[in-house]
């Protein structure tokens, strides 16, 4: 390589390196605080519809609190729970009757037509992040894993090969 090249392959390795290192960093970081947040009975949940919108847009990650006392949940919170069909919806409570609480998304038109009791209450919504969901199915995703782990090969690829001597150096 001739001196102003390898100028340039430096700096070009040098970026994707920066590049590389800042995505790993940010995923790392992502899934502590996800371990964290879980580890205090935070679990995310991601929206998949826009039933909720414009308060909880479609492919925000949602963070449900699933040690919520079922007997803490007023008209107005938003919660969690399990359909029958096993699908995990987040709507806004609003109305509780002896035989539970009675949910509606905020754009839909009616209630969902069925009742949240305790055994199929998943927790309260306590806080929810715009587009985050979409990142977190993507990374818990097949393709997503296999980017991940290509981003950490290449991450360790241009660290080697930054360290390699050039002919004569040795």
């Amino acid at each position: 390589m001739t001196a102003g090249t390898e100028g340039i392959a430096g700096r070009i390795t040098d970026l994707c390196r920066g590049i590389l290192s800042g995505i790993i960093t940010m995923a790392a970081v992502y899934a502590a605080a996800i371990l964290v947040l879980m580890l205090g009975g935070i679990k995310p949940y991601i929206v998949m519809s826009g039933s909720m919108e414009p308060t909880i847009c479609t492919g925000s990650l949602c963070l449900v609190y699933s040690k919520a006392a079922f007997e803490s949940i007023a008209v107005g919170d938003v919660i969690a729970f399990e359909t029958a069909g096993g699908s995990m919806v987040t709507h806004r409570v609003i109305g509780i009757s002896d035989r539970g609480m009675e949910t509606k998304g905020d754009a839909n038109d009616v209630p969902d037509g069925y009742t949240t009791t305790p055994e199929n209450f998943r927790g309260k919504t306590v806080f929810s992040i715009p587009y985050l969901g979409y990142v977190n199915y993507a990374m818990n995703s097949q393709p997503g894993k296999i980017i991940c782990m290509i981003l950490f090969l290449l991450l360790l690829a241009a660290d080697i090969l930054r360290k390699v001597p050039e002919p004569g150096e040795i």
